[in-house]
C-alpha cells in the first residue's frame, strides 16, 4: 500500500489491524498544555478501550531525564494493560526517528497483516491497511512530526483530536488542519471506539459503554 492509497481509502478501523500510539504525556509538560485534564482523561480512556479490544499500545517519553516520566495516571493505565504494549524513550521529536519504535511498529504491522481477516478489493484479495491511532502532546511538534513520518509509510493515520494537546489552542488547531491536509483522519476517541465495536452486539460493548460513561 502506498501513501496515496492510504489517503483515499476510507474504511472503518478494526481491532485486528489497529495500533495505538500515545506520545509524551509527561508530568513536566502537562501543566503547560491547554485543556490538559480532558486530554489526559481521554487518552487514558482510549488506552483502556484499546485494552478491551486487544489493540497494541505503544507509549513514548521525550527526553525523560529533563521532562520527567509519564504522568502517574498515564503510566498507571499503561502498566495495567493486558494487551500487547511497548514503551520507548526518545530524543527526536518524531517517534519514527527512534529506531526501536519504528522496528516494533513495522513488526506489529507484519504480524497483523499475516493474521487479519482479508477483504475482497476489486478482483483480488488484499489485507486491510494498518490504522495507527495517535494521542499525546504536543500536537504541533511531536504528534505532527510523527504523523508526517507515518503517512509516507502507507499507514492510515487517525489522530484523536480530544486526546492531543498543545500549549495553545491555536497551535493544536493548525496542527490538526495540517495533518488533515496531509491525508490523516481526525476523529474523536469515541468514534474510534465505536468503529472497533461495529455494533451493540459486540461481546465487549457493555464494557466499552461503561468506560465512555465515566
Amino acid at each position: 500500500m502506498t501513501a496515496e492509497t492510504a489517503k483515499f481509502d476510507p474504511h472503518l478501523a478494526s481491532p485486528d489491524s489497529s495500533i495505538l500510539v500515545v506520545i509524551d504525556l509527561q508530568e513536566r509538560l502537562l501543566p503547560l498544555i491547554h485543556d490538559v485534564e480532558s486530554v489526559v482523561a481521554n487518552a487514558c480512556k482510549l488506552m483502556r478501550i484499546a485494552d478491551i479490544f486487544e489493540v497494541p499500545v505503544l507509549l513514548t517519553e521525550q527526553y525523560p531525564q529533563g521532562l520527567g516520566p509519564s504522568a502517574p495516571p498515564v503510566r498507571e493505565t499503561f502498566d495495567a494493560l493486558q494487551t500487547e504494549k511497548h514503551f520507548f524513550t526518545k530524543d527526536s521529536f518524531s517517534c519514527n526517528l527512534e529506531a526501536t519504535f519504528l522496528d516494533r511498529l513495522v513488526e506489529l504491522d507484519r504480524e497483523m497483516t499475516q493474521k487479519q481477516s482479508r477483504l475482497v478489493v476489486d478482483d483480488g484479495l488484499n489485507p486491510r491497511p494498518i490504522d495507527v491511532i495517535v494521542a499525546g502532546i504536543e500536537c504541533h511538534v511531536c504528534v505532527l512530526q510523527t504523523v508526517m513520518g507515518l503517512l509516507p509509510l502507507g499507514y492510515y493515520v487517525r489522530v484523536c483530536h480530544d486526546c492531543v494537546g498543545s500549549r495553545s489552542a491555536a497551535n493544536k488547531e493548525w496542527a490538526l488542519r495540517s495533518m488533515l491536509h496531509m491525508g490523516a483522519t481526525v476523529a474523536s476517541f469515541e468514534s474510534v471506539a465505536f468503529e472497533w465495536a461495529r455494533d451493540k452486539n459486540h461481546p465487549r460493548f457493555r464494557t466499552l459503554n461503561k468506560i465512555l460513561k465515566e
